[in-house]
């Protein structure tokens, strides 16, 4: 799980504009890799569009529980600095990215946008753990 989201920053040129927050032990998801990394490439790509000059985006994840505190699956947050988000955005359609939408095809997949604390958004995707 943590090396999609490293593959999705790569060795792109904005590559200090993005910081990651990723604890060992994240539980593996039931996506594919290759449409998870496109994914969050597509959110990523637009957070940074979204960001004034010489901020970050961020991007963190975490393990979320289900009863009995086994692995439910696992919600990943990109948050940007950008401005407030109004309309389709922020009823969680935005971006309509074709991975993404791939993604959220599969059960128990979800997308949505908040408010970042500060300013700006966050994208959070959650995924079904294995």
């Amino acid at each position: 799980m943590a090396e999609a989201i490293r593959s999705a920053v790569g060795d792109r040129p904005d590559r200090a504009a993005v910081r990651l927050q990723l604890p060992r032990g994240l539980p593996p998801v039931a996506v594919d890799g290759t449409q998870l990394r496109l994914a969050l490439t597509e959110l990523v790509d637009h957070a940074l569009r979204r960001c004034p000059a010489g901020t970050r985006v961020t991007i963190s994840a975490a393990p979320e529980a289900a009863a009995g505190g086994r692995p439910a699956g696992v919600g990943i947050r990109v948050a940007d600095r950008g401005g407030r988000l109004l309309g389709e955005a922020r009823r969680g359609s935005l971006p309509q990215a074709p991975a993404l939408r791939g993604l959220l095809a599969g059960p128990d997949a979800r997308f949505a946008v908040q408010d970042t604390p500060g300013g700006g958004a966050t994208c959070v995707l959650t995924l079904p753990a294995v």
